[in-house]
């Protein structure tokens, strides 16, 4: 009787260990399918095949529907083909699923602002400047996308505003005075150096290097003394 019961437990467990097996032999075999498939939509994107591209990254998106390098891949396929209402869609179901996720904001600002929707794209990055009881870093990043946009304007006031958050404005500061002196806006840039070293004598080195770059142009150095 102990024999029987005893064999049937082994019996079990072997079953249970087959299953396993193969449970953990199929998992293992989509995954390496899932790669491939995402090389091979690699593959397209990179020779400007965005239709082949778009069908793969579309099917791989409703396997892994938060697989942030495929989403960005898939958005970019959408822009490459000015299917801006498809990205649009995308990210806002995106931003629905993972909605503290500034990327998606600052994808769908960008996908607003190449589309012409001004606005949108402003509201929808200032929008993400609140996340996170408004995070430092959070302004940082959305002003790199605008950045990326040319609206340099608004990345200054996205900047100024982390500022008043920002625990180290110096850093703010930093990033403000680089941008201003490469828009030629030396006098803006002065002022924001001046400040850092006001808050932290210590910056003056860094400072007098990083004004360097440019001082050495009449414009500059006439805008800065002043």
């Amino acid at each position: 009787m102990s024999a029987n019961l005893k064999a049937l437990g082994i019996s079990k467990f072997i079953f249970l260990l087959l299953i396993f097996a193969a449970i953990n032999s199929n998992f293992a075999q989509s995954r390496y399918d899932f790669a491939n498939k995402q090389r091979l939509a690699q593959s397209y994107l990179n020779a400007r095949q965005f239709d082949k591209a778009k069908s793969i990254f579309e099917y791989l998106d409703k396997i892994q529907p938060l697989n942030s390098y495929v989403i960005t891949s898939l958005n970019r396929v959408y822009i490459q083909l000015k299917e801006y209402d498809n990205s649009i869609k995308l990210l806002k179901s995106k931003i629905a699923l993972s909605p503290q996720n500034i990327n998606y904001y600052g994808l769908l600002g960008t996908t607003y602002y190449t589309k012409g929707s001004r606005d949108s794209a402003s509201i929808v990055w200032q929008k993400a400047t609140y996340l996170n009881n408004n995070a430092e870093m959070n302004f940082r990043i959305i002003a790199n996308y605008i950045i990326q946009n040319r609206d340099y304007d608004f990345a200054i006031k996205i900047l100024r505003e982390g500022k008043i958050y920002a625990k180290n404005p110096n850093v703010f500061s930093y990033e403000l005075a680089n941008l201003q002196s490469v828009l030629m806006k030396y006098s803006d840039a002065a002022e924001e150096y001046c400040e850092i070293i006001q808050r932290d004598p210590r910056q003056i080195n860094s400072v007098k290097t990083r004004m360097a770059a440019y001082i050495s142009r009449k414009l500059a150095l006439d805008e800065t003394l002043k």
